[in-house]
């Protein structure tokens, strides 16, 4: 399971009646719940900083190989960073939008380039 929990910082004034409480363990479920997938991956951005952090069954999984997959995780994010900078595309994708395929999304940025 793949959970990106956001920006986890107090840095902004909008949420005035809500902050986190620093010091804390950051929990993504109760703590009495059972994990309900082989391998969880948490992310969240804190300090400036993009975490990540895998939860796994020794019993299971070796800690060489959550290393090994980490590894693997942390070079596929690092080349697609590396080719969002380095990319003279505009960024712009089908997604970005609702109801549109990228077949309607090229046609309509033809018209504008």
């Amino acid at each position: 399971m793949f959970n990106y929990m956001g920006h986890l910082d107090n840095k902004t004034s909008e949420h005035e009646h809500f902050r986190l409480i620093t010091g804390e363990p950051l929990y993504t479920r109760g703590l009495k719940n059972t994990r309900v997938s082989l391998l969880e991956v948490n992310g969240y951005i804190q300090q400036d900083r993009l975490t990540f952090e895998w939860g796994y069954n020794p019993n299971i999984h070796s800690g060489e190989n959550i290393v090994q997959q980490a590894n693997a995780f942390m070079d596929t994010l690092k080349g697609m960073i590396s080719y969002c900078i380095e990319s003279e595309d505009d960024g712009v994708s089908a997604a970005d939008f609702d109801d549109v395929d990228m077949e309607d999304l090229d046609f309509i940025l033809a018209k504008f380039n």
